[in-house]
C-alpha cells in the first residue's frame, strides 16, 4: 500500500493494468520456435541426479528411492510431453527439469514430473493458483515484449555510464531584437579553425518551440512518415536479448568474428523495417569527415568528452563513420503503453477543455526535425538556434520589420506550398480543438519574445520590451530561468542577465536552506553564485556587443584549439 503513495507509482501501475488488459490466466503464451528437441544424455544427467540427492540429502529428506543414472531413459520418453505447468515445448533452449509433485517427498520417480525452469523455480512452494497467475504473467510479459529488470550486471554498467543528464545547451548568449545579428559558424579544414560570421540579417524575433507530451509521444506508436526507422514507428525497449562484448582475452579471431557481427547489427538494413527492426545500445568509434562539418556546425549533435555514443539517426544523417564497434546489447521492442497514452491523453486534454477557453493560435509554424525539416524548409541564413533543452528550443529569427513578435515562421518559409499541405501534423492552427492543439509527436509555441539572454544550460531570460495588441496580461512577461535557483524569490531581472553578460560580472543570490544532520533539522542561509555567464560544455567565442555579435558557443573539434575559434 505504501508503495503506492508517489504519482509516479500510481501512474505506473495504471500504465502496466493497460498493458496486461488482453491477458488471460488460460491463455497459450508460448512461442513456437524452431530449437531442437531436448534429450537427456547420460553426462548431464548423471550431475543432475547428483544434484538433486545433494539437494534432498541437504533439506533432510528420505533419498532411499531417489532417481538414479538408470532412470534416463524414463524421462526421455516424457521429454514428447510438455512442460506440466505452462505446456512449452522442451528444447534445447527451454531445458527440463524435475519437479516434485509433493515437496515432502523427495526426487523419486513416481513423485516427479518434467517442468521447465521458469516454472520450477516459480511454483516452488507456493500456492498452485499463486504460481500459475505468477507464470502465466511471466510468459505474457515475453510474448509482448514489456520492459524487464536487467539481472546482467555487465549490461546494466554498460547502460549507466553512458546517461550523462540532459540535453541542455546553450549556442549563441546575446540575442537582442534590433541589434544582434543572424550568425552562423563555418569551419575551415584547411586551416583547421572555427570562424563565426554575421550575416545582414538582425533579429526581429524570438520562438519557443515545446514538443508536447515527450515521454507519452515515445510511448505512443503513432505513425510518422518523417520517420524512416522502424517502419516510422517509435517503439520502446523491452527485455535484453543480446549482449555481445569484445574483451581482451579473446583470440584474434573471435574478435574479428564479433565486430563483423556487430557491424553488421549497426549498418543493417532491417533498421527500417517494422517487423525486422531492432533496437540496440553501440559502443562506437568514428569520425565525421572534415567535409560534413559544416552541414551540421550551428546546431550539432550533443558531443561530450570527445568520445560519445551515436544512434542510427546520428550515424546515417551526420555522415558518422563507424571505424570500430567495441560492445551492443540489443532489446525486443513493444507498443504496449499505446492504449495507456491514449486514453490518459484524452482525459488530460478533456480536463484543459472543461478549465481552460480554447486559445487560437496564429500563422502556425512546425518543429519536427530541424536537421530533417527545417534546414530543408526554412530559409536558415534568417534563423539561428538560441538555446535548446530536452524537449524545447529557443530560436532567433529575422522576419519582417513592420510587425510584431509574434509573426513565428511566416516571412522565413521557403516551400510555401509543402508547409501548407504539412504543418498541421505538427501544429496547432486557428480554430483548431484542444485535442489538435495538444496532439502526441505535435509540438506547439510554448512562448515568443523580442529578446533573449542565454547565459548557459537552462539559464536564460526571454525578454518582451514592448506589448503586441495580442498580448496576454498573464502568459507574455519576461521569462526568468536559473536551475536550482528558486526564480520567484531571487529576485533576478532581466537587468541582472543583460549586466552579466554585458559587463561581465557575477550575480549572486541568497538561498534558504533545510538540512539535516546528525537528528537535528536546521535552516541554512547561503549565498549562491547565480549568474556566471559560464558555459562548459561549448566554447565560447569572444564578441563585442556593440557591433551586434551574439558570442557564439561553437562545438568542441577534436584537433582544433580553443585560440582557433574566432569571429570573422
Amino acid at each position: 500500500m505504501l508503495s503506492q503513495i508517489s504519482l509516479s507509482q500510481i501512474a505506473k501501475s495504471i500504465k502496466y493494468n493497460y498493458a496486461y488488459e488482453d491477458f488471460d490466466i488460460n491463455g497459450d503464451y508460448n512461442i513456437e520456435t524452431d530449437n531442437k528437441v531436448y534429450q537427456f544424455y547420460s553426462e548431464k544427467w548423471n550431475k543432475k541426479v547428483e544434484g538433486y540427492q545433494q539437494q534432498d540429502i541437504k533439506a533432510r529428506r528420505d533419498t532411499t528411492n531417489n532417481v538414479t543414472t538408470i532412470d534416463m531413459d524414463y524421462f526421455n520418453q516424457m521429454i514428447t510431453n510438455k512442460c506440466s505447468y505452462c505446456n512449452a515445448k522442451f528444447t534445447n533452449v527451454n531445458k527440463p527439469t524435475l519437479e516434485r509433485i509433493d515437496n515432502n517427498i523427495a526426487h523419486t520417480k513416481d513423485n516427479c514430473k518434467l517442468a521447465c525452469q521458469l516454472c520450477n523455480s516459480t511454483r516452488s512452494n507456493k500456492d498452485a493458483d499463486v504460481a500459475k497467475l505468477m507464470i502465466q504473467m511471466f510468459k505474457y510479459a515475453i510474448v509482448n515484449n514489456l520492459p524487464m529488470t536487467i539481472d546482467d550486471e555487465e549490461v546494466y554498467l554498460f547502460l549507466r555510464k553512458s546517461i550523462h543528464g540532459g540535453l541542455s545547451q546553450v549556442f549563441h548568449q546575446y540575442n537582442i531584437k534590433g541589434l544582434t545579428n543572424i550568425n552562423k559558424l563555418k569551419y575551415n579544414p584547411e586551416e583547421n579553425k572555427v570562424t563565426a560570421y554575421d550575416l545582414d540579417y538582425i533579429i526581429t524575433h524570438i520562438l519557443d518551440l515545446d514538443f508536447n507530451s515527450l515521454y507519452p509521444s515515445d510511448f505512443c506508436r503513432i505513425y510518422n512518415k518523417n520517420n524512416p526507422y522502424t517502419g516510422g514507428k517509435m517503439f520502446m525497449a523491452g527485455r535484453v536479448t543480446k549482449h555481445i562484448k569484445i574483451r581482451e582475452a579473446n583470440d584474434q579471431d573471435y574478435r574479428d568474428t564479433k565486430r563483423k557481427e556487430m557491424m553488421n547489427i549497426t549498418n543493417s538494413e532491417d533498421r527500417f523495417s517494422e517487423e525486422k527492426g531492432q533496437l540496440f545500445i553501440a559502443s562506437v568509434k568514428g569520425h565525421i569527415d572534415n567535409n560534413h562539418i559544416n552541414e551540421h556546425i550551428n546546431f550539432p549533435p550533443i558531443w561530450r568528452k570527445r568520445t560519445y555514443k551515436t544512434d542510427e539517426k546520428t550515424v546515417d544523417y551526420c555522415h558518422f563513420i563507424i571505424d570500430d564497434v567495441e560492445e551492443i546489447v540489443l532489446f525486443s521492442k513493444h507498443t504496449a503503453f499505446k492504449s495507456f497514452v491514449e486514453v490518459m491523453a484524452e482525459k488530460r486534454q478533456q480536463a484543459m477543455k472543461e478549465v481552460y477557453s480554447l486559445k487560437t493560435i496564429q500563422n502556425s509554424g512546425i518543429c519536427v526535425s530541424f536537421y530533417i525539416f527545417l534546414y530543408k524548409r526554412i530559409d536558415m541564413n534568417r534563423v539561428h538556434f538560441c538555446s535548446t533543452d530536452t524537449d524545447s528550443i529557443y530560436l532567433a529569427i529575422r522576419g519582417s520589420t513592420f510587425e510584431g513578435y509574434k509573426q513565428q515562421f511566416k516571412h522565413v518559409i521557403k516551400d510555401q506550398e509543402f508547409w501548407n499541405n504539412h504543418y498541421k501534423e505538427w501544429l496547432p492552427w486557428e480554430g483548431c480543438t484542444i485535442a489538435e492543439e495538444k496532439k502526441l509527436l505535435g509540438c506547439a509555441i510554448e512562448s515568443q519574445r523580442e529578446s533573449i539572454i542565454c547565459l548557459a544550460p537552462k539559464c536564460y531570460s526571454a525578454i518582451r520590451s514592448k506589448k503586441d495588441d495580442d498580448d496576454d496580461e498573464d502568459t507574455d512577461d519576461d521569462v526568468i530561468r536559473m536551475k536550482g535557483v528558486n526564480e520567484k524569490n531571487s529576485g533576478l531581472t532581466r537587468d541582472d542577465y543583460i549586466n552579466c553578460i554585458e559587463n561581465n560580472s557575477n550575480v549572486s543570490v541568497p538561498v534558504t536552506q533545510i538540512q539535516l544532520k546528525n537528528g537535528v533539522m536546521s535552516i541554512v542561509k547561503i549565498t549562491k553564485s547565480a549568474l556566471t555567464e559560464v558555459v562548459n560544455k561549448m566554447i565560447v567565442i569572444d564578441s563585442n556587443i556593440s557591433k551586434g555579435q551574439s558570442y557564439p558557443c561553437a562545438p568542441q573539434i577534436f584537433g582544433v584549439d580553443a585560440s582557433q575559434y574566432t569571429y570573422e
